[in-house]
């Protein structure tokens, strides 16, 4: 049975505890392809235009910037909204009922494309070899986010590149354990396996 996209829910849990950061850009999650105006990270998680991503799905919109979601749903296909609304459904509940959060909680961070490999399904964006440089490190106005954040944090998703060889990563796993919290938080990452770091 087809269900009319009227009558579809359309709310998506990702805006509400989520943030997808890389060096040079923080969305909502790894699909959301719209333009974001934010000036910092630091204002994201408090900016208007998040804000109205927000109220969209609140009020059962669907946002243009998550076109990639409609499509895949369109076609038959399972979407990452699908996907992660299972993940989080205790937090759906709680939003649809007037729960915010003041910072998010599940990060999925791409500090870089250093990487070993130059496996043919990836791109230069995320392999060094394959663009045969490395990105920048992140800004410090990110680094100034990530570790406000640290207390508020329920689950880290890392890859890169290859998150095992990106110092970055290392950095930041430290700096949970240094803080203490690092027995509340679950850490996933996605690795190649073709690289044995101990410190890791």
């Amino acid at each position: 049975v087809r269900i009319n996209s009227s009558m579809a829910d359309n709310f998506c849990i990702m805006p509400f505890v989520h943030a997808f950061v890389t060096p040079n850009k923080i969305t909502p999650c790894c699909a959301y392809a719209g333009p974001l105006q934010v000036n910092s990270k630091e204002q994201y998680w408090n900016s208007e235009q998040l804000k109205n991503i927000r109220q969209n799905f609140l009020d059962n919109k669907q946002d243009k910037g998550c076109w990639d979601c409609w499509d895949k749903e369109k076609r038959g296909y399972s979407s990452l909204r699908q996907h992660s609304n299972q993940i989080y459904e205790k937090h759906v509940q709680e939003v649809k009922e007037g729960k915010r959060y003041d910072t998010p909680f599940y990060l999925d961070l791409r500090l870089g494309n250093l990487c070993n490999l130059k496996c043919r399904m990836c791109i230069s964006e995320w392999s060094s070899q394959i663009a045969d440089e490395i990105l920048k490190n992140p800004n410090d106005d990110t680094w100034e986010s990530l570790d406000k954040w640290i207390p508020y944090v329920k689950r880290v998703f890392m890859t890169g590149g290859e998150p095992t060889i990106i110092k970055r990563n290392l950095d930041y796993i430290q700096k949970i354990i240094d803080t203490g919290y690092s027995k509340d938080i679950e850490l996933i990452f996605t690795t190649n396996a073709t690289n044995v770091n101990k410190e890791f």
